[in-house]
């Protein structure tokens, strides 16, 4: 009989940021120009504030999953890696949906299919199997995630702007 590996939850955590920082890699060289061809109605931010954004929200995974391991068995904490990993569930589904959408492949769909999509299960059933998180506390994060998605992009692309504008005041362009 096969035996399965079951990573520990905490150890799961330490590698979500990671997996994270990869799909932002992948997504980042080309995404403000796919953004622009296929949606040019929408298009709204430079490659710039795009890199700003991209890198302000993976330093904020890795400072949330951090803080989570470090606060793990308090309270809220015990829930909130559960609802980041459902924010980056979300992005991926989204580059999924965008390739199937324009028919080819958008900036960060290989990392979504390989590593986010296929993470994910096993972040959640580690969570449950080692009781940071009962059934319905794990949907309660997973909804609170997706409720936060489209805001926690906004505000990323906000800041990322502002990051843009505040070193260009500072370099004096």
């Amino acid at each position: 009989m096969m035996k399965h590996y079951n990573p520990s939850y905490k150890s799961l955590l330490w590698i979500m940021p990671f997996l994270t920082g990869l799909h932002n890699l992948e997504e980042a060289p080309s995404m403000v120009g796919f953004l622009a061809r296929y949606l040019p109605d929408i298009h709204f931010v430079t490659e710039g504030q795009f890199y700003a954004a991209l890198i302000i929200a993976t330093l904020g995974e890795f400072a949330i999953v951090y803080a989570s391991l470090y606060f793990l068995e308090r309270g809220v904490w015990r829930y909130v890696p559960v609802a980041l990993q459902s924010l980056v569930f979300l992005n991926a589904l989204s580059h999924i949906c965008g390739s199937l959408m324009f028919r080819t492949a958008a900036p960060g769909v290989f990392t979504a299919v390989l590593l986010i999509i296929p993470f994910t299960p096993l972040v959640y059933r580690a969570a449950l199997r080692e009781k940071y998180v009962d059934r319905r506390g794990l949907t309660v994060a997973f909804l609170a995630g997706a409720v936060a998605y489209l805001p926690l992009v906004a505000l990323s692309l906000l800041a990322g702007t502002l990051a843009v504008r505040m070193l260009q005041a500072v370099m004096g362009g």
